[in-house]
C-alpha cells in the first residue's frame, strides 16, 4: 500500500514526554490509509533512544534514525531524507496529536491532493489548556493563496500544517543549519512560495506543550538580525503572490515584535558584539523600513518600552546608554551569584 503521510520526530533528551507523543501517533483512527513515524534521535544522552527502540520493536510503522547531536533542522532534513510519504507531518517530541488527526487530513488529501494544511492547535501550559483558533469563520474553507489564506496562518510554527513531499524535493527546500532563531519560519516562508492550493482546517488537531522555562529572552541568538531580515525578503516575495500578506503580519505586530528582539538581543550578556558595532547596527537599523514598525509596538517588558520609546525619535545615543547600563548590571548580577 502507498504510504500517505510520513510522520517526522526530531529527539533530543525527551524521555519524559515521549511514550504521551508516539502513543498519540501509532492510536491513530484513520482506516485504509498506510503512515510511518520515523523518531530522528539527535544524539540524546538520557533513555530517549532506548524507548523509542521498544516501540521500533513493538510497532511496524515506527522507524527509528540515529544520527549524533547536531541539532533540530539536521534532525529534520535527515527524516525527509527517509521520509517515503507523499505527505509530511513535523511534530515536535514534547508534544502529541489528537487520535482523529490523521483521518481529517486524509480526507483532504482524497478530496483536495493540497499542496498545504493548516489547523487549530491547543498550548498546554501545566494544567491549562487553550486552543489557538488561527483558523476561524468557517468550519473548513479551500482557497488558493491569497491573503484571506495568509490571515488564519501561524507564522513561526510548522507543526500545526501538512506538507507535500515533492514541493519540498524538486525545489529542494530544507531547514537551515546555520541559523540559530527562525529555522521553521524560514523553511515555511520558502514553502509558500511554491503553492497553489491551501486547506483549512478549523478542528484542532495538534498539542503543544508549552515550557514556563524556556524563553527567546533568556537566551542570546547569534546573527538573529540577519535572520529577522531574510524572512523580511521572503515575505516580500510572498506579498507578490498573496496582495495584503504583509498587512495581515503587521496587524499582529509580527515586525515589531522581531525588531524589538532583535534589538534587545544584540544587548545580551552573552552577546559578543563590540559596543561600535552595536551603535552602527542601532544606525543601519533607523534607514531600514522593516524596523520602522518598532514604532507601532506596544510592549509590556519596561526594556522593551524603553526600545521602542527612543527608537521612535531615531535616538541612537541614549538607546545604547540604556541598553549598555542594563547588560552592565546583568553582568554584574552574573558574577556575584
Amino acid at each position: 500500500m502507498n504510504c500517505v503521510f510520513s510522520i517526522i520526530v526530531p529527539v533530543y533528551n525527551a524521555e519524559k514526554y515521549m511514550n504521551q507523543c508516539i502513543d498519540s501517533l501509532v492510536n491513530q483512527d484513520v482506516k485504509s490509509c498506510e503512515y510511518e513515524i520515523i523518531l530522528v534521535n539527535d544524539g540524546s544522552t538520557d533513555s530517549s533512544l532506548s524507548i523509542m527502540r521498544e516501540y521500533e520493536k513493538k510497532c511496524e510503522r515506527v522507524t527509528v534514525v540515529d544520527q549524533s547531536n547536531q541539532g533540530v533542522a539536521t534532525a529534520r532534513n535527515l527524516g525527509i531524507e527517509h521520509a517515503r510519504g507523499n505527505y509530511i507531518f513535523f511534530v515536535d517530541s514534547d508534544d502529541w496529536i489528537e487520535k482523529n488527526t490523521l483521518s481529517v487530513m486524509y480526507e483532504w488529501v482524497l478530496k483536495e491532493e493540497p499542496d498545504i494544511v493548516m489547523f487549530n492547535y491547543a498550548r498546554n501550559c501545566e494544567q491549562e489548556r487553550s486552543v489557538q483558533k488561527n483558523v476561524v469563520g468557517h468550519a473548513v474553507k479551500t482557497v488558493g493563496v491569497d491573503k484571506d489564506a495568509m490571515t488564519y496562518m501561524s507564522y513561526n510554527y510548522i507543526w500545526d500544517k501538512l506538507y507535500k513531499k515533492s514541493i519540498i524535493l524538486e525545489n529542494e527546500l530544507s531547514f537551515r543549519k546555520d541559523v540559530h532563531f527562525g529555522e521553521d519560519t524560514l523553511f515555511l516562508c520558502e514553502y509558500l512560495m511554491h503553492v497553489n492550493k491551501i486547506v483549512l482546517e478549523e478542528n484542532c488537531l495538534y498539542n503543544y506543550r508549552e515550557s514556563a522555562e524556556i524563553s527567546l529572552s533568556n537566551k542570546y541568538v547569534p546573527e538573529m538580525d540577519y535572520t529577522v531580515e531574510r524572512i523580511w525578503q521572503l515575505h516580500k516575495q510572498i506579498e507578490q503572490r498573496a496582495p495584503g500578506f504583509m498587512q495581515v503580519a503587521e496587524e499582529r505586530s509580527y515586525y515589531g515584535t522581531m525588531c524589538v528582539q532583535v534589538i534587545y538581543n544584540m544587548y545580551h550578556v552573552d552577546s559578543h558584539v563590540h559596543m561600535k558595532e552595536r551603535k552602527e547596527n542601532l544606525k543601519r537599523f533607523f534607514g531600514l523600513e522593516l524596523y520602522d514598525s518598532i514604532m507601532k509596538e506596544k510592549p509590556y517588558n519596561i526594556v522593551k518600552k524603553y526600545i521602542v520609546f527612543f527608537y521612535r525619535y531615531k535616538n541612537a545615543m541614549l538607546l545604547d546608554i540604556g541598553l549598555s547600563m542594563l547588560r552592565l548590571v546583568k553582568k554584574l548580577i552574573v558574577m556575584l551569584r
